[in-house]
């Protein structure tokens, strides 16, 4: 049984159709039937259409960014070109968080970045900005050391040789005072150490400078440091060892001095372990030790290998040391570890200092 079919106004012609359903009829093959269901509009009008057009190409083209960008912003990674104001071992930065962007090598002044970076952090620091374009912006980075130096170095990176120097900050080279110190609180010296560490990896460019800090201390140094701590960074030769006094001494000829705690006994502790650790460091390393208050005025290249500084007439000074890694200067080293094995005194002054030495 067919149904009659009603279509809507203007008969063939019309705009609208009523679109029948089919369903089953009881005790009847499948028949057409009328729907009474509201009219669809046949007619696609453009303007739709471009609107459905541009949403899946936006779709796109967010999806394509998403899986190819961890921006939190969509701008394009177009690449300017950044003239420095002046050069040297730096890292371009941007922003207040010091997010390394493209680090620097010595002499270097041109770098490229792209915009996104430059929009997606806060800058600072006047630098010039131009292009490929030619078109030049002003905008505001910031200029921190070296990403390389913005670590600590370990103890095993230190090679043996006559032209390492050596500092050593020893406030926390007992169980006691290293209760008194936190990392958060980074590399802290006064003026004068400052000056003696510049001053000497300034006229010495060619040497490692190694400050040995004894107190707790993390990657992110610099950023708890002072502000010329920072700068004393900025030297490619100067480098900063956290020390792990049980890695050092193990497996020495003074291992028990530090095992057995006799360094706690002591009432100049952080005397006596600085007396201790700078010949340890030498017999390991070899080069030049020198107290963290020793301001240089002269480069060390003419004074050789394996001397000691003069305090007087009748003492040899133990706050300037230079020996070899081996041969000679490794014997007397030798000999004086030997010595303070055996004769440790933990309660005067000079006994394991200027006096071993002499």
């Amino acid at each position: 049984m067919v149904h009659q079919s009603r279509r809507g106004p203007g008969g063939h012609g019309g705009e609208y159709l009523y679109l029948p359903a089919v369903e089953k009829m009881p005790g009847e093959d499948m028949d057409m039937q009328i729907d009474e269901s509201p009219p669809i509009d046949r007619r696609w009008r453009p303007t739709r259409l471009c609107v459905l057009v541009v949403a899946i190409v936006i779709l796109i083209i967010l999806l394509y960014w998403g899986l190819h960008n961890n921006s939190p912003i969509g701008i394009s990674p177009s690449h300017v070109s950044v003239f420095l104001d002046n050069s040297g071992p730096y890292s371009l930065t941007v922003g207040s968080d010091m997010d390394v962007v493209q680090e620097l090598d010595q002499g270097k002044t041109r770098v490229e970045i792209s915009v996104r970076e430059l929009l997606e952090n806060k800058t600072k620091g006047p630098v010039r900005i131009v292009r490929s374009d030619g078109e030049r912006y002003d905008v505001r980075l910031s200029y921190e050391p070296s990403a390389s130096k913005s670590r600590l170095t370990r103890l095993d990176e230190i090679k043996p040789s006559t032209e390492n120097i050596f500092f050593i900050e020893t406030r926390c080279g007992t169980a006691k005072e290293m209760e008194k110190y936190t990392v958060d609180s980074g590399v802290v010296l006064n003026a004068r150490q400052i000056c003696a560490i510049e001053s000497t990896a300034r006229l010495n460019p060619s040497r490692p400078v190694y400050l040995l800090h004894t107190c707790p201390l993390d990657d992110n140094f610099p950023s708890k440091s002072p502000e010329y701590v920072r700068q004393l960074l900025s030297y490619n030769n100067v480098h900063v060892v956290m020390l792990d006094l049980a890695e050092l001494f193990m497996r020495s000829i003074v291992e028990e001095l530090y095992f057995n705690s006799r360094f706690e006994e002591s009432r100049h502790p952080v005397e006596h372990v600085s007396d201790v650790i700078r010949l340890l460091v030498l017999w390991r390393f070899g080069g030049t030790y020198m107290d963290i208050d020793v301001v240089s005025i002269r480069p060390l290249d003419e004074l050789g290998s394996n001397y000691a500084g003069w305090q007087d007439e009748f003492t040899i000074a133990s706050g300037v040391l230079n020996f070899a890694p081996d041969g000679f200067g490794h014997h007397i080293l030798t000999e004086c570890l030997f010595d303070l094995r055996d004769n440790f005194e933990p309660h005067e002054w000079s006994t394991n200092g200027p006096l071993l030495i002499t």
